[in-house]
C-alpha cells in the first residue's frame, strides 16, 4: 500500500495550500482507494535547536520523522513569502533532515505545488523548496509547475478547491508522483536482485575460477596446454555495477495557465517557478 504524506507550508486555518492538499487527498482517495494519505501538522514542531536535539528530539519531532520514513511520498504545497518559503516550512525540513546520515528525507520522493491569492500562484518560492529538497537528497518529481493563482476565486462555499481547472492539475500532479514511486520500487527491486544474484554467485565460488588460474604480469589468465584460448568479452566481470537511480519523470499541467517564469535555478536546471501574499 503506497503512503503519502501531506504538508502545508501555511498555518492558516483558511490557507489555500492547504485547501490544494485536502483536494488532493480526495484525489487520491477516488483514483488510488488502496492508498493511505495523512497530513504532518508542521505547526507542532519547535524551532529548530542543535541543543535540543542533543538531548534528544521533541515527542513531535520524533513523530515527524517516522511519519515520513514510513512514507512512499511527500506531496508539499507552499505559499511564498517574501519570495521564500515560509519560515515553519524551512524549519519542518531543518528538522526532517537530520539526524546526519538518516534523515527520512533521504530517498524520499517529494512533489511541490504552490497556491495563492495572488497573480503569480506562490510559483517564486518553488525553485528555493526543491533546491531545499535535494539538499535533503529527496527524490523530486519533476514536472512543469503547479501553482495555483487567485486560489481564493477557486474555492466553493465550504472552503473546499473544486474548481475544473486546478482539480485537473492536481491529479495530473498525483499521477505523476505515483509514477514516481513506482519507477523508485521498480529500481530499487533492480538492484536488491543484482546484489542477491552478486551474493549468490560468490557464495557458490566464494574463490573465483580466476584466481585459481596462474596470471601473467599483464593480469591475464595463461592458456595452459590443451585449454580453448579465453575469448576477450568472457574476461569481463559478472555483472556490472548498479546504475544510480535516475530522477522519475511525470506530466503535469499549470493549474492556472501561463505564469510569469520565476528565476532560474542552479546549473540551468528547469525553473519551476508567486507574488507574496498575506493570505496563503
Amino acid at each position: 500500500m503506497t503512503k503519502v504524506v501531506l504538508i502545508s507550508g501555511s498555518l492558516r486555518a483558511a490557507s489555500v495550500n492547504s485547501a490544494a492538499l485536502r483536494a488532493v487527498r480526495r484525489i487520491i482517495g477516488r483514483t488510488r482507494p488502496a492508498a493511505s494519505v495523512v497530513s504532518l501538522p508542521i505547526g507542532r514542531l519547535p524551532f529548530y535547536n542543535g541543543d535540543m536535539e542533543g538531548t534528544g528530539a521533541t515527542p513531535a519531532v520524533a513523530a515527524a520523522r517516522a511519519l515520513v520514513a514510513g512514507a512512499d511520498a511527500l506531496v508539499i504545497s507552499t505559499p511564498c513569502y517574501n519570495g521564500a518559503v515560509p519560515g515553519v516550512l524551512k524549519n519542518a525540513l531543518d528538522w526532517l533532515s537530520r539526524p546526519d546520515g538518516a534523515s527520512p528525507l533521504t530517498g524520499r520522493v517529494a512533489a511541490v505545488l504552490s497556491a495563492s491569492p495572488g497573480g503569480r500562484g506562490g510559483i517564486d518560492a518553488q525553485p528555493a523548496l526543491f533546491d531545499l529538497l535535494d539538499s535533503c537528497e529527496a527524490i523530486t518529481v519533476e514536472h512543469p509547475p503547479v501553482a495555483i493563482r487567485w486560489a481564493h476565486q477557486r474555492l466553493d462555499a465550504a472552503g473546499e478547491m473544486t474548481d475544473g481547472e486546478a482539480v485537473r492539475a492536481l491529479r495530473e500532479l498525483v499521477d505523476a508522483t505515483f509514477e514516481a514511486v513506482a519507477i523508485m520500487e521498480e529500481q530499487r527491486r533492480s538492484v536488491r536482485e543484482r546484489e542477491l544474484h552478486a551474493r549468490v554467485h560468490e557464495e557458490s565460488d566464494p574463490v573465483g575460477e580466476a584466481s585459481r588460474q596462474p596470471v601473467r604480469e599483464e593480469g591475464r589468465p595463461v592458456q595452459e596446454e590443451g585449454d580453448r584460448p579465453v575469448p576477450e568479452q568472457e574476461a569481463r566481470p559478472v555483472r556490472e555495477e548498479a546504475r544510480p537511480v535516475r530522477a522519475p519523470r511525470g506530466p503535469v499541467r499549470a493549474a492556472h495557465g501561463t505564469v510569469p517564469p520565476a528565476p532560474q535555478r542552479a546549473a540551468d536546471a528547469p525553473s519551476r517557478a508567486s507574488v507574496t501574499s498575506s493570505s496563503s
